[in-house]
Parts: structure tokens; sequence; C-alpha cells
């Protein structure tokens, strides 16, 4: 995809721990003049980039016929366990860090991912045209899985409605 011909937005926020991660927004073709347009949050899956998480989904196809705001936002990069990198030192792989509801109260862990992904919300909320009574989120895999925390966390005042696919719950 042709982002910056497609229109997509290449924004940058800055998480918890004071790194930029980077997040696409797209504003369907007919909603670029002023209405509120409800918003689709999607959280992308470990092992998987935003980029790959935009064009494989095609949401902003979906977007531009039903006409709404996507909003993907990228996780941090954390090293993977030995057994899963083939003993290569230092790989990394995006996932989202998320733990049970005792590690909430800490800084750090899911805190981290949480806070985050309600400013970057927050954020396009101010920048963008949202319908605030129409925000939704979904995820694909890890996704599904920070997506879900992210809806049953205080956060999760913000949406209307949370659609996840391939992923699993935990006690939390």
């Amino acid at each position: 995809v042709d982002y910056e011909a497609a229109g997509v937005d290449v924004r940058r926020y800055r998480d918890c721990g004071g790194d930029l991660r980077e997040c696409l927004v797209y504003v369907p073709k007919g909603g670029r003049c002023g209405q509120k347009l409800p918003l689709v949050f999607a959280v992308h899956g470990s092992s998987e980039s935003v980029r790959n998480y935009f064009e494989e989904s095609l949401l902003y196809r979906k977007a531009d016929k039903e006409g709404f705001i996507v909003v993907m936002p990228e996780t941090a990069l954390y090293p993977m366990p030995d057994e899963l990198s083939g003993g290569v030192p230092m790989a990394y792989r995006p996932r989202w860090e998320f733990c049970s509801s005792h590690c909430l109260e800490q800084v750090g862990c899911a805190q981290n991912d949480l806070e985050y992904l309600d400013r970057v919300l927050a954020s396009v909320i101010a920048e963008y045209p949202v319908d605030e009574s129409r925000i939704y989120a979904t995820g694909h895999s890890n996704g599904f899985m920070m997506a879900s925390l992210l809806a049953s966390s205080p956060y999760g005042r913000r949406f209307a409605a949370v659609a996840v696919t391939s992923g699993v719950t935990t006690v939390w």
C-alpha cells in the first residue's frame, strides 16, 4: 500500500517508557469533510507489524465502504525466548505485553501498553472527527488478548463493543 497516496496518516506516539511507536490512522475518503465518524481501533498480533496487519486485514477498504476511521497502533519489540529464536541472541518480535490483573496496579507490564493505547485513542479523538459513542475495538491473536484486556480494563469505558479473532482468554 502506498500510504501517502491512500491518505494514511503515519503518526508516532510516545509510550510510558518514552519510546516512540508508530500508529496508522485512516480516515475514509468520504469522511474528510468534518462529520463525526465511528472508529475501529485494531490491534495487531505478535510477530506481525502494524503495516502487515493494515495491509492484510483490508480494514481500510471496509472503512471506505462503511464510513469509519481505522486506528492501528504498533506494539514494542520484546526479546524472544530461546526456544522461539532458534538460539539467535537478541532476537526480537512485536508483542503486546499483558499479564494478570494483579499486575495492573504496578508500573510496567500491561500497564505500559494499556496506558499507551488509551493515550493513542485520546489523541486520535482530539485530532480527528470521531463519534465517541461509536468506538469499537478489534484484534487478532496477541491483539485479541490485548484488545480484550483493554476493553475489560478501566480504559474500556471508551468502547461501545469489541470483536476479536483467533486468540485465547485467561482468568484475567
